[in-house]
């Protein structure tokens, strides 16, 4: 009689967590990152390694993404000595496709960022180098570091704001990203700072789309921080800076 209702009551809870584990197998596929995560099973085209193209992009277009990814990749070779990092990216060809992989429609791209990995899912005017190299400098970021340090020691700011050091439509759409050309940009945009965010308000990414400031001024704000931190540290702060935080520092520690 006693083994029967342990048997019953090891029965239930295998049922029970089976019950769970089919209820967030169901939501995670339902969700943006699930449908990246299964982007390989679908018809996009995989016109690479870790590339997928939707099958309604004119082939035409396939040698200009080659040509942008290959560069992306190179320019953050240049800034952190190689690129180690392996995300999935994935290129829409219009906004329905965009938005079925949960991103946001104001932004050209959107990373994922997860235990899983790095996914990149790019709309039609995010097909640009600067977008892609700022969604590479942000997959490298986690790849050094780790998907949980990542996320839970790196405010938004510092994200952000390293990723600009790739993407020149900042400060001024130029190939000047020099903290003098930001501060300078900065200065014009927010009227000597009277309009800017404190730093501290861009720790979450939340705080770029808030609404208590134009997007723009918050990254740029970001970005020329990272700018004045990087242009005083010398060119080896990012890999110190990757260093401490491997080592167990807390961000204020590894960015001092």
């Amino acid at each position: 009689m006693i083994k029967k209702k342990i048997r019953k009551r090891f029965l239930w809870i295998i049922g029970v967590f089976l019950a769970f584990f089919l209820f967030v197998s169901i939501y995670f596929l339902n969700t943006g990152i699930g449908k990246c995560y299964l982007v390989g099973n679908s018809n996009f085209v995989k016109n690479d390694k870790n590339v997928f193209i939707s099958p309604k992009m004119p082939k035409s277009l396939y040698p200009t993404i080659q040509d942008i990814v290959k560069k992306a990749k190179q320019r953050n070779t240049e800034f952190w000595g190689e690129f180690t990092a392996t995300p999935i990216i994935i290129f829409c060809a219009n906004l329905e496709e965009y938005k079925y992989f949960g991103a946001m429609p104001q932004a050209p791209a959107m990373v994922y960022m997860s235990f899983l990995g790095a996914y990149i899912v790019v709309q039609v005017d995010g097909t640009d180098l600067d977008v892609i190299a700022h969604e590479f400098c942000h997959a490298e970021l986690q790849k050094r570091v780790g998907w949980w340090r990542k996320s839970m020691q790196i405010p938004a700011w510092f994200d952000e704001g390293l990723a600009l050091q790739l993407d020149y439509r900042y400060p001024n759409n130029t190939n000047d990203t020099s903290y003098e050309n930001y501060k300078n940009r900065w200065n014009v945009l927010t009227e000597n700072g009277k309009f800017a965010p404190k730093i501290e308000e861009l720790t979450n990414i939340s705080g770029f789309f808030n609404g208590k400031y134009k997007p723009n001024i918050a990254y740029l704000t970001s970005g020329m921080y990272v700018k004045k931190w990087l242009e005083e540290k010398g060119k080896n702060a990012i890999h110190d800076f990757v260093k401490k935080i491997n080592d167990g520092n807390d961000f204020k520690k590894a960015f001092e």
